[in-house]
């Protein structure tokens, strides 16, 4: 039996202690972005492949049914905001739900300008260094927002 009969899980198992052996990150683990830039490509990518859309004037125009994000761009220049804020406008102006994403990698040794530290060190952020990590926070926001529905 050679490598590329075994099992998947088995292959992932043995892939890992071979990165471990040589002292290498396991490949089948996520690992945080190099490039910030290509870090919110994907994690737009992935919010337009689940229904969001990116808030632009052609777009508000559009028929749509209230999922968006705002990619903020030049946020050294605006440390209040986040690089993703997701907005869930289907309830209608007064249920308005929104979540901030602050998107992290080596590139930036994940360092926080101080306002988005005190943001984050209140839980009114959220920070992530994967594309895993977005994912899970969006998909518990999601949840929360359902169960605050009627």
């Amino acid at each position: 039996m050679n490598y590329d009969d075994l099992n998947p899980e088995v292959r992932k198992l043995v892939d890992a202690a071979d990165a471990k052996a040589q002292g290498k990150p396991d490949p089948h683990e996520p690992q945080p972005y190099a490039d910030e830039a290509e870090f919110q490509r994907d994690a737009e990518r992935w919010l337009e492949l689940i229904g969001f859309r990116r808030r632009t004037p052609q777009e508000i125009q559009r028929h749509h049914k209230g999922l968006w994000y705002v990619h903020l761009n030049r946020t050294k220049d605006n440390p209040i905001l986040c690089d993703l804020v997701l907005i869930d406008s289907r309830g209608g102006p007064y249920e308005v739900r929104a979540i901030e994403i602050e998107l992290k990698c080596e590139e930036t040794q994940g360092r926080l300008s101080v306002e988005q530290n005190c943001l984050a060190q209140r839980n009114e952020v959220v920070v992530c260094w994967t594309l895993e990590q977005v994912q899970e926070a969006v998909g518990l926001w999601r949840l929360a927002c359902r169960k605050e529905q009627p």
